[in-house]
């Protein structure tokens, strides 16, 4: 099934290889011959059209945020499909084609470490969402500040301090060791 695998189709590693934390593979109850396969990207395949990606990170309607766990389908219609993500509930009506986010308004955010400076702003670092900075305006990521980082890098956020010395100098850390 997984035959063909190339620098342009490689499911499981296409952009970071994750397959022991993110790894899905879902049979339709409908056709046998209907497969999704999923790490960070979702993949169909289908016997008569082969394998093709599904999900973009960059384009509303094909985004499902990375992270794919589980799949499953509606038990009596074929073309609603639910995929479960480190970022909550995703939904396709129409086979898999396109996607929306069905989490209504339920905030998945995970803090690795978070630091706090002595005007009580809180800088944390996030699993999947970069840094945020939240100024005491709101309680979540959704009222905060999110921070690029010197390469603008939006993956897992790190350890984060605020300087008590001067409240304007903070400090994050991004995956494979850079800083911001």
């Amino acid at each position: 099934l997984i035959r063909g695998k190339s620098a342009l189709f490689d499911p499981l590693c296409s952009s970071q290889c994750q397959g022991i934390w993110n790894l899905l593979i879902g049979v339709s109850p409908f056709d046998k011959d209907h497969v999704f396969l999923a790490g960070i990207t979702i993949w169909e395949w289908k016997r008569s059209a082969g394998w093709r990606q599904v999900d973009s990170q960059f384009i509303p309607q094909f985004d499902v945020h990375s992270d794919k766990h589980t799949i499953t389908w509606d038990p009596f219609n074929a073309d609603i499909i639910y995929v479960t993500t480190d970022g909550g509930v995703h939904k396709s009506s129409d086979g898999g084609f396109t996607w929306q986010d069905i989490n209504r308004n339920y905030t998945t955010t995970q803090f690795y470490h978070m630091g706090v400076g002595h005007n009580r702003k809180l800088i944390g670092g996030t699993q999947d969402n970069g840094s945020w900075l939240i100024t005491g305006n709101g309680n979540t990521p959704n009222t905060g500040t999110k921070l690029g980082g010197v390469d603008f890098f939006v993956g897992d956020g790190g350890f984060s301090y605020i300087s008590w010395l001067d409240d304007q100098q903070m400090f994050t850390q991004y995956q494979q060791g850079r800083m911001g």
